[in-house]
């Protein structure tokens, strides 16, 4: 009989990747650093330009959602006028990208047939000074604007410069999270005085063993029972992750081990689920088994017999021998 999923899963949203979950473990410092950085944007007060740069699966989306999502709730509280918006650039023509902001900002669909990217900056700057509210976007994949030459640098400039360039000082202000991975493109879009405005960065290193293991715990504790898997298979998950520092390689192996064996009809992880979803979400190119000596396809099919008979990830050397 094939077990319910909801024996295994308490949420399984959890474990999507553009889920944001309350705490960030192992990204708190930053999101301080960044909260203290940004809150006169919040409170209309000035306006704020920072940089978030790093590696895939280091958190830098979820980072800047979950800060952007602070700073609101922070505004709410004190009445401020004042809405955050996360607009990914990925594919999309700084055009579209400008679009995208409008529609997200006041609720406005602008047709981008026919229309230039100043004509649709000026009606941007007329939305912002008729509704009169403060705002703080974020820039997912801000990098991909160098490849749309100048209008990409156009948009950015624009936005970068949106409340240093006006001699009204009621303008509100307008501040930006720019999310990239390689930071070298964004400046390299950007020049001079401009770029000098980006003061504010915030570097996130590849996550360690450790760091890993606290992650993938935490999101585990959200998205399944706690009978659901031990701290081995925790530990296993960190370590397929360890070579790329990635907690998102991490998420998504959690996430396809407990589908896996949810659908056998099983209560619990294995670790050779972590090992199926593992060549899932990571391929490793290697040699094939036809290619191993006598002795070492020997060895290596002790080694598999003992994992599986014993359920363990790992075995002792002496036992193999």
């Amino acid at each position: 009989m094939i077990a319910e999923p909801a024996v295994m899963f308490r949420d399984r949203r959890t474990l999507d990747l553009s889920y944001v979950p309350e705490e960030l473990p192992c990204r708190e410092q930053e999101r301080k650093q960044l909260l203290e950085s940004l809150l006169p944007a919040a409170a209309g007060e000035h306006s704020r330009q920072v940089v978030i740069s790093g590696e895939y699966g280091v958190g830098k989306t979820a980072l800047a959602k979950r800060v952007g999502r602070d700073l609101a709730s922070i505004a709410r509280e004190n009445r401020y006028k004042f809405r955050y918006i996360h607009v990914n650039c990925r594919h999309k023509s700084p055009l579209i990208v400008l679009a995208d902001i409008v529609w997200k900002s006041f609720g406005r669909r602008i047709p981008t047939r026919g229309c230039s990217l100043e004509e649709l900056l000026q009606h941007f700057r007329y939305s912002v000074i008729e509704e009169g509210v403060s705002l703080l976007i974020a820039l997912d994949e801000a990098d991909s604007f160098w490849y749309y030459g100048r209008d990409g640098e156009v948009l950015l400039y624009n936005l970068v410069r949106f409340s240093d360039d006006s001699l009204d000082s009621d303008l509100p202000s307008l501040s930006l999270m720019l999310v990239c991975r390689l930071d070298f493109l964004l400046k390299e879009t950007l020049h001079g005085d401009t770029l000098a405005l980006l003061r504010d960065q915030v570097y996130l290193r590849k996550y360690t063993l450790e760091q890993l293991r606290e992650i993938t715990e935490y999101r585990a504790s959200k998205a399944l029972y706690r009978e659901a898997y031990d701290s081995e298979i925790v530990d296993l998950i960190a370590r397929v992750a360890e070579p790329f520092g990635s907690a998102r390689v991490a998420l998504q192996t959690l996430r396809l081990a407990a589908e896996k064996a949810a659908a056998d009809g099983l209560p619990r992880i294995y670790p050779e689920y972590v090992r199926e979803a593992a060549e899932s979400v990571c391929p490793r190119d290697g040699w094939g088994i036809s290619e191993l000596t006598t002795e070492q396809a020997t060895i290596l099919l002790a080694v598999a017999s003992l994992l599986k008979s014993r359920e363990k990830p790992y075995v002792k050397t002496g036992d193999v021998w």
